[in-house]
């Protein structure tokens, strides 16, 4: 029968066996990454050289580099992404990068030619905010996305992305925004007319639509108790601040 002090002598075997595994682990899965930076290094290094005919590659080459995970840099004496990039990429700034990786994922290099790098970042942007997405969109085909435009009193007007200018692409991409802080806006406003309202009794069915700078109140009694009760609510509402 195995005495504690042999079973404590097992129990120390067995978990410094488990370390050792877990160390060699981690020292192959260091030397795999640094294996795999060095292959990425010469490959951006080659490309680099190739000029604008090896944009797509080369920045895909360097995604990999950046959003691999863990990201590959790391197995390199670098302290971060930016020194990754002044070492790595001269000429080039973290933003620049963002922008030709966000482009090469997206594009095809015939609408790098046709459209160019500035016109092409605006769009994939603006593609991303139209659906609300926090990482970019997949590949894009411009000649079926359209883009919509304010157009003043007309409205809006709706173009295929390969017809429209980069202006028209910002101009969309503001539009968006505004809409979407009108939204919030108009959301915490709401909030606060329903709350309001819904301390009065009676009142619990009345609803609130904002439209723009309109409010519409609906399902309201006809009663002059009921339209009391809303007129004071009303008065203790704060829309601001």
């Amino acid at each position: 029968m195995a005495t504690a002090k042999n079973r404590q002598a097992s129990k120390k075997r067995t978990v410094g066996k488990g370390t050792a595994a877990l160390a060699d682990d981690l020292t192959r899965a260091a030397a795999a990454g640094k294996k795999k930076l060095a292959a990425a290094l010469a490959t951006i290094r080659k490309l680099r050289g190739e000029g604008t005919a090896a944009f797509d590659e080369l920045w895909e080459q360097v995604r990999d580099v950046l959003e691999s995970e863990p990201p590959l840099w790391r197995h390199g004496e670098y302290k971060n992404e930016p020194d990754f990039v002044r070492r790595e990429l001269p000429g080039e700034t973290l933003r620049s990068v963002k922008r030709n990786i966000l482009v090469a994922s997206c594009f095809t290099p015939q609408d790098e030619a046709a459209k160019g790098i500035s016109f092409l970042e605006e769009l994939a942007l603006y593609a991303q905010e139209r659906a609300g997405a926090s990482k970019r969109p997949a590949a894009i085909d411009i000649g079926r996305m359209f883009v919509t435009i304010p157009a003043g009193k007309a409205g809006t007007v709706r173009k295929r992305a390969r017809d429209a200018s980069v202006d028209d692409v910002r101009k969309a991409r503001r539009a968006l925004r505004q809409d979407g802080a009108t939204a919030k806006r108009s959301s915490k406003q709401e909030k606060a007319l329903r709350s309001a309202i819904g301390k009065s009794a009676g009142l619990s069915a009345v609803t609130v639509a904002i439209r723009g700078e309109q409010v519409s109140f609906g399902c309201v009694p006809l009663e002059e108790k009921a339209l009391r009760a809303l007129g004071r609510a009303l008065a203790t509402v704060k829309l601001s601040g």
